[in-house]
């Protein structure tokens, strides 16, 4: 992979990195705000814990991602960024464009999601 290549990569792993968080920080935001409310009547409060657990499950989904990222960026700093973690081959640029912070190859993605269906 090339220097430029891989600026490009770190810089999308930061910028998706800056979103995540505030995605975090809004969502945060509006559970404090819906628990806050007062509910009228049990419409209200069926409402208000429906778009509380929707907000948590946002900020775990967002949590993985981040620790996938961190984890890409990590790698990108010690060198090791781009080389798949079952088989050490390298990584398809392609792959790596499109889904930046995985850690595998699509060969041995395929086999880590089958063995996980089983």
């Amino acid at each position: 992979m090339t220097k430029e290549n891989l600026e490009t990569i770190k810089n999308a792993l930061t910028l998706r990195r800056n979103m995540l968080s505030q995605n975090v920080a809004n969502s945060n935001f509006e559970i404090d705000a819906l628990q806050k409310n007062t509910a009228v009547d049990e419409a209200d409060f069926a409402k208000i814990c429906s778009e509380t657990t929707l907000a948590d499950t946002l900020i775990r989904q967002c949590h993985v991602e981040l620790s996938q990222i961190d984890s890409a960026l990590e790698r990108i700093k010690n060198g090791n960024y781009g080389v798949c973690e079952m088989c050490d081959d390298e990584i398809s640029f392609e792959r790596l464009n499109a889904k930046p912070h995985t850690r595998f190859c699509k060969e041995c993605r395929n086999v880590a999601e089958r063995s996980r269906t089983r």
